[in-house]
């Protein structure tokens, strides 16, 4: 069953009385005007993972609580903001550190993930993604993500394996608590950022990743603390 269709008004989009997202196209964050393309529909929580295929500014209106074993949203459209707007992209599952390791009440699996970016040149913003049995956060393509935290995803936090021609920008993401890598990004910058208390390595970085003003602290990994270069390959083996 697909929602209706938003108003021009940019009213609420209720997503079966869980969680709303709103989202309109055609216009630049923070502009207005009359001449903005139709808005989107955007289907309901029951087909997780949400697809955002259509460009444009969605805006998360309330927490989105993903059952176990689904992926949360998946971003096709290149030219997407998406704005959780302070809210949390989350799924069931915890992960706590133990003597001998991160103890996650669920096996990495892939395939699962919070949120993937397929597209390039999108947004995400402002929010958390946490409990996923898989990843928390995949990109595909360039992209910039700020104000985000990813915590509680067994098989790592963020993982980026983009080329040279296809940069991210990480600003003020914190990666916590995750049981595989911190941070695993190929190219790009990661400023601001913090890995801390994750099963593997706080910051797995390529040889085209600038790595500023950030921190990691509490990795369990052999020289979790430490950045690391890696070299590309496969979400999990």
């Amino acid at each position: 069953m697909r929602s209706p269709l938003l108003a021009p008004t940019f009213a609420p989009l209720l997503l079966a009385g869980l969680a709303g997202l709103s989202a309109w196209a055609g216009a630049p964050l923070g502009s207005g005007g009359s001449d903005q393309a139709p808005p989107i529909a955007i289907g309901a929580p029951a087909d997780f993972p949400l697809l955002l295929d259509r460009p444009g500014h969605y805006r998360l209106g309330a927490d989105l609580d993903v059952p176990a074993g689904r992926s949360g949203i998946v971003i096709t459209a290149p030219g997407v903001t998406l704005d959780l707007n302070g809210h949390s992209v989350r799924g069931p599952v915890l992960c706590s550190p133990e003597p001998q390791g991160m103890d996650c009440d669920a096996a990495p699996r892939r395939g699962i993930v919070g949120l993937r970016a397929e597209a390039a040149d999108v947004r995400i913003l402002n929010g958390q993604v946490r409990g996923f049995a898989g990843l928390g956060l995949q990109l595909a393509a360039r992209a910039t993500v700020q104000d985000l935290l990813l915590a509680d995803n067994a098989a790592g936090g963020l993982h980026a394996n983009t080329s040279a021609s296809q940069p991210v920008r990480l600003l003020r993401v914190q990666a916590l608590r995750n049981g595989g890598d911190g941070f695993w990004v190929q190219s790009g910058e990661i400023a601001h950022s913090q890995a801390r208390r994750n099963a593997g390595l706080g910051f797995a970085t390529g040889a085209l990743v600038r790595l500023r003003d950030s921190q990691a602290s509490g990795n369990l990994a052999s020289a979790g603390d430490v950045v690391v270069a890696t070299a590309p390959q496969g979400l999990l083996p």
